[in-house]
């Protein structure tokens, strides 16, 4: 009863909605992954990715695992991207805490992470960030 109460009072804040929304993108996002349909930024604006790859054990694999992972309560935001002539695209951030090997340590250590998609359409994602946060997150959902 109680689940059933929580339920309408979240349909009718609209509650349900974003969560949809929210766990549709991922859905999408884990598919074109799945596909091959996926590029990680590791270009000259995006050192922070880069540094990750060189300061932790990560493949593509665990950022795979690590993606496959997300779920609403890691939910932070969802902005419009900036880049001159992609005004028009939605990019959707993301935090999760992670264990991972240090590259020259010998043991895992608790990483929280930044991570940033743009999903293009049906067709693409890109992962722009995928990095130790800078600062913390404030996360929708918590």
């Amino acid at each position: 009863m109680i689940e059933k109460i929580r339920k309408v009072i979240m349909q009718e804040a609209g509650w349900l909605d974003i969560i949809e929304e929210i766990e549709k993108y991922l859905y999408d996002v884990r598919e074109l992954i799945k596909k091959g349909k996926y590029t990680l930024s590791l270009n000259d604006n995006r050192i922070d990715n880069k540094n990750l790859i060189d300061d932790y054990v990560v493949d593509s694999e665990i950022i795979k695992s690590i993606i496959f992972d997300l779920d609403i309560k890691d939910f932070s935001e969802k902005v419009k991207n900036e880049k001159e002539g992609r005004e028009n695209e939605i990019l959707y951030i993301f935090g999760k805490e992670v264990k991972l090997l240090e590259r020259y340590g010998i043991e895992e250590v608790t990483v929280p992470l930044y991570i940033k998609f743009n999903k293009l359409g049906n067709n693409y994602v890109i992962i722009i960030s995928f990095h130790k946060q800078k600062y913390p997150i404030r996360y929708f959902f918590k």
